[in-house]
């Protein structure tokens, strides 16, 4: 079964942000949202989401997608290839 995710947006704190309520399988949270536009960057550790449209009750289905997170350096083909290159480095003893 998949798991339901839903939002209701509260009141506006200041214009483009206000208070929200999510629930889903896992709980419930409480936090802000902010209204993204288009080439704004997003910050650590906000979630990217699509809200959908308001039900009979004032819930709104959402959809991630994007979480934010500190940026990879080391990916796994950075990795492979480092060790193709260098390979096990073994140090000698004097």
């Amino acid at each position: 079964m998949k798991e339901r995710d839903q939002m209701r947006l509260g009141p506006e704190i200041e214009p483009g942000r206000g208070a929200a309520i999510r629930r889903s399988d896992k709980g419930v949270s409480f936090g802000t949202f902010v209204e993204m536009k288009e080439g704004q960057s997003i910050p650590e550790g906000a979630e990217l989401v699509h809200v959908g449209a308001e039900d009979d009750d004032g819930w709104r289905d959402v959809t991630s997608i994007y979480k934010s997170g500190p940026a990879q350096v080391a990916t796994p083909a950075y990795r492979d290839g480092w060790s193709r290159i260098f390979g096990k480095q073994k140090v000698g003893s004097a």
